[in-house]
């Protein structure tokens, strides 16, 4: 695999296992649109991703991210889906990756709220449970869950949620609040961030940590994923943040 190629897989990372019981549901607090842009490194290997979000004005969400290495686009990853009051609920996710057909996931809503998600790829289907989110839109969503309840910012509360790729995978993401840190500048100042980590479950799954900033309604300020096996994880540092 590419170096390029490997960095941008890392972004989103990977599941497994099939939907089968309910997770807990929350009350979710999107923020405004937003343009963010992130400096990514991974190893030796470095570039910039830039991530807006788009909301309608009524109940649609266009959420995507670009990643660049030397100029070059290397990924474009879109989520479209509707807003809901548990946040985000995606119709819709596309991973288009240079040198490779993009691949989609379908998430099948029925008026009961259950339904079925399909994949562009593999020939399965998987059911639909609620509050599951796919491998771009769940960052966005975590951040507004955790907007949304104060409970859930303090040391040792836990945010769970399904999260599919378009392998036709899908598992539960548990993130465990770590309490606040100072996340270094480059003029050595330190700004308050809020960590979360998802610890692996088993071989080969994938460690994710993301620090949420407490006062841009807790958008992510870094985060990072290493999947085991794998080399240098894949390290997003937020560059500039603007509301539109």
């Amino acid at each position: 695999v590419a170096p390029a190629a490997a960095a941008t897989a890392a972004l989103a990372p990977a599941a497994s296992a099939t939907p089968a019981p309910p997770l807990p549901r929350y009350r979710a607090m999107l923020p405004p649109p937003f343009e963010a842009r992130f400096q990514m490194r991974r190893g030796m290997l470095a570039g910039q991703a830039d991530w807006t979000y788009t909301p309608d004005g009524g109940n649609r969400y266009r959420l995507e991210l670009h990643t660049r290495v030397l100029g070059r686009e290397i990924s474009h990853l879109r989520s479209e889906g509707q807003l809901a009051a548990a946040g985000l609920e995606p119709l819709r996710f596309v991973d288009g990756r240079r040198g490779r057909d993009q691949r989609a996931v379908n998430f099948q809503r029925d008026a009961a709220g259950g339904g079925h998600i399909s994949f562009s790829g593999p020939a399965i289907q998987l059911p639909l449970p609620a509050g599951v989110q796919d491998r771009l839109s769940w960052l966005l969503q975590l951040a507004a869950i955790v907007d949304g309840d104060p409970a859930l910012q303090r040391r040792g509360a836990r945010v769970s949620m399904w999260v599919v790729s378009p392998r036709g995978e899908a598992d539960v993401w548990t993130f465990v609040v770590g309490g606040s840190e100072a996340l270094p500048h480059d003029d050595g100042r330190g700004q308050p961030a809020l960590a979360l980590k998802r610890a692996p479950d088993r071989a080969f799954d994938t460690e994710v940590q993301v620090w949420l900033d407490p006062a841009a309604r807790h958008l992510p300020l870094r985060a990072t994923w290493r999947s085991e096996g794998e080399g240098a994880a894949v390290d997003l540092r937020r560059e500039a943040l603007s509301w539109r």
